[in-house]
């Protein structure tokens, strides 16, 4: 802000981003051109870090220093292959997501959340001690998830 330059750090159709909460590396989802989806993690200077093996936007992770905590789609409530993530962000297209944790030093993931009800859509993850707060998009309610 001070000398008001600005860099890219991201690019691709769709492409979002969203950060640690320390600020040390972020998530990138982007959609290339043949419309195949993809997330990284990226350094503050954009660069990648790390393909993951799964897709998901950032508004469905929370990132920690060492950990992330991420909504990992299964399917989605369309006829078809929905256009991300322009269907998702019209709610044209909801996801049933399930919730894991991620620790990024032991490259591990645990299922937090694996069950088939309720129906759960999370975007908006946030941690507060051992609780996981999301907003379920099918009904706009908050939630908890004990840790």
């Amino acid at each position: 802000v001070r000398t008001g330059n600005i860099s890219l750090i991201g690019q691709g159709r769709g492409a979002m981003s969203g950060w640690s909460s320390d600020g040390k590396y972020g998530m990138l989802y982007s959609v290339r051109d043949d419309r195949a989806a993809s997330t990284n993690l990226i350094k503050p200077n954009g660069s990648a870090t790390a393909n993951l093996d799964f897709v998901t936007f950032p508004s469905k992770c929370y990132l920690a220093p060492t950990m992330m905590y991420c909504a990992l789609p299964q399917s989605y409530n369309t006829l078809g292959n929905p256009t991300m993530p322009d269907d998702y962000l019209k709610h044209a297209a909801y996801s049933t997501d399930l919730i894991y944790a991620i620790d990024m030093n032991q490259n591990t993931l645990t299922a937090l959340f694996a069950n088939a009800s309720p129906t759960i859509d999370a975007t908006h993850l946030e941690l507060r001690g051992n609780e996981l707060y999301f907003v379920n998009r099918y009904d706009g309610k908050v939630y908890s998830l004990s840790l």
